[in-house]
């Protein structure tokens, strides 16, 4: 679903007791690769977070890249965030890496794993 990326983060807060900053997310999720995907709607649902005073919004990279080929990405108020990964939005909200097929990180001296990340889409083919 295109709140594939909310729910994600969210389950993430909860688990590590980390509250999100002022931000919103939209973008589908491919569970085996961790990529974000291309979603409908886009400019309707940063619109919607706008209203809502959210300050920065995460979207697919390839939707970013349309709004940016129409020269949209201005006209909106909050800040727009191209995400291709799952690590890139990680990273930046709980300080969690990938390393080698592993989604690990600390929050409040607990360990978090997550089995199964993979970096990179074979080219052509799903697995």
């Amino acid at each position: 679903p295109s709140a594939g990326l909310t729910l994600f983060c969210s389950i993430m807060s909860c688990m590590l007791n980390k509250p999100l900053p002022n931000v919103a997310f939209t973008g589908t999720i491919d569970v085996l690769y961790s990529t974000v995907g291309i979603i409908g709607g886009v400019e309707e649902k940063i619109t919607a977070a706008e209203r809502k005073g959210i300050e920065k919004v995460y979207i697919p990279f390839e939707n970013y890249e349309e709004l940016q080929e129409k020269g949209k990405i201005e006209r909106f108020k909050p800040e727009i965030v191209p995400v291709r990964n799952l690590s890139e939005v990680l990273k930046e909200l709980f300080d969690f890496e990938i390393k080698s097929g592993v989604l690990e990180g600390r929050c409040r001296d607990v360990r978090v794993v997550v089995l199964g990340v993979h970096k990179k889409k074979p080219h052509g083919k799903r697995v």
